[in-house]
C-alpha cells in the first residue's frame, strides 16, 4: 500500500508505531471497546504493551499490519490485517474509539479494508471473528459481504466466524508468522 492518500478513499492509514501507545491504551482501557476483544474486559498496561509489539512486529515479519485510521487530523481508530496459523488465512481487525460510533464509519473502514486485502495485498479470503453479542460489528462484516462459516466457543465466550473470498480468486499465499493477537 502507497504512502500517499487514495483520493478515493474516505480514510487514511498510517503504520501503527511506538507513538500509538497512548491512543492505544485509550481505546483497550474503554470497558465497551474492551469487551468486544478477546479478553472481554479493560486491558492493563503491560497487556497493552504486549499487544502494541505484537502490532508492531507484523509488519517486520510479514507483508500483514496494523494502521492507525484517519479521516483529517484526528485518529478514528485501528485497524488492519492480522495472521491465524490456525486458519492459515487473515483476518481482518478494526476498532473505532466509542466517540466515533454511530457515525456510519465503520461499514465503509471495513470496506477499504477489504479492498487493501484483495487488491494490494492480493489476499484469496479475509475472514471477520466477532463476538456473538457484539451485533453491531457482525452487521457491519454482513454488509460488507462477509458469509458467516460456523459458530465458536473461546476461553467461555461465542463467537462467529465470518469470511469473504476475493472475486478476482487470488490465490497467492500468505507467509505470515504467528504473531498471537
Amino acid at each position: 500500500m502507497d504512502d500517499e492518500p487514495d483520493p478515493a478513499s474516505k480514510f487514511n492509514f498510517r503504520p501503527i508505531n511506538q507513538n500509538d501507545r497512548q491512543f492505544l491504551s485509550k481505546l483497550l482501557k474503554n470497558p465497551h471497546i474492551a469487551k468486544n476483544f478477546l479478553k472481554g474486559s479493560e486491558y492493563m498496561d503491560f497487556e497493552i504493551d504486549e499487544i502494541l509489539n505484537k502490532m508492531l512486529n507484523c509488519w517486520g515479519q510479514n507483508q500483514l499490519g496494523f494502521y492507525v485510521v484517519y479521516q483529517g487530523p484526528e485518529p478514528l481508530g485501528i485497524a488492519g490485517f492480522n495472521y491465524l496459523p490456525e486458519y492459515q488465512d487473515v483476518e481482518i481487525v478494526y476498532c473505532l474509539d466509542e466517540s466515533f460510533w454511530g457515525q456510519g464509519l465503520a461499514s465503509p473502514l471495513v470496506n477499504e479494508l477489504i479492498k487493501i486485502g484483495f487488491e494490494d495485498l492480493k489476499l484469496s479470503k479475509i475472514l471477520g471473528i466477532v463476538k456473538v453479542h457484539n451485533t453491531p460489528s457482525y452487521k457491519v462484516l454482513q454488509k460488507n459481504q462477509l458469509q458467516m462459516v460456523k459458530q465458536f466457543s473461546e476461553k467461555s465466550e461465542d463467537y462467529f466466524l465470518m469470511e469473504i473470498c476475493n472475486p478476482q480468486g487470488n490465490k497467492q499465499l500468505v507467509a505470515a508468522l504467528d504473531v498471537g493477537l
